[in-house]
């Protein structure tokens, strides 16, 4: 339940869409329109998608690929030779994605506190004249 109450705060488009592929109308139930399907319904289908779902996909999650393709990257991998790059996984992609997430949170601290040394500066010197 802590799952389906998570993806349906963060992931509300993707959960409303793999839903609808398993015939569950997410607004009806939030809307609770007569015929629709229960909480426990929901919530069980939420917490059991399938690999390669939407909301697997947009987190990054090993689930985001299925068997087939990590056979296929393995594969690939193995024909490209002892040299050659490495397929970029799901766990690849997250880190980078947490990666370029940190640097963007200290760029951003940095500009902060970059214009607040400025607006300081201004003040200083609007006191001394």
């Amino acid at each position: 339940m802590i799952r389906f109450r998570w993806l349906l705060a963060h992931q509300p488009s993707e959960l409303d869409a793999d839903l609808w592929d398993h015939r569950i109308d997410l607004h009806a139930w939030q809307s609770g329109a007569p015929g629709a399907p229960t909480t426990r319904r929901v919530a069980n289908t939420a917490a059991n998608l399938p690999p390669r779902s939407r909301v697997w996909r947009a987190q990054l999650h090993d689930a985001a690929w299925d068997e087939a393709d990590y056979l296929l990257a393995a594969i690939a991998d193995r024909l490209a030779g002892p040299d050659a790059k490495p397929v970029p996984r799901p766990a690849d992609m997250r880190a980078e994605k947490e990666r370029e997430e940190r640097e963007r949170a200290r760029y951003e601290r940095d500009v902060r506190r970059n214009v607040a040394r400025y607006r300081e500066r201004q003040q200083r010197r609007k006191g001394l004249r």
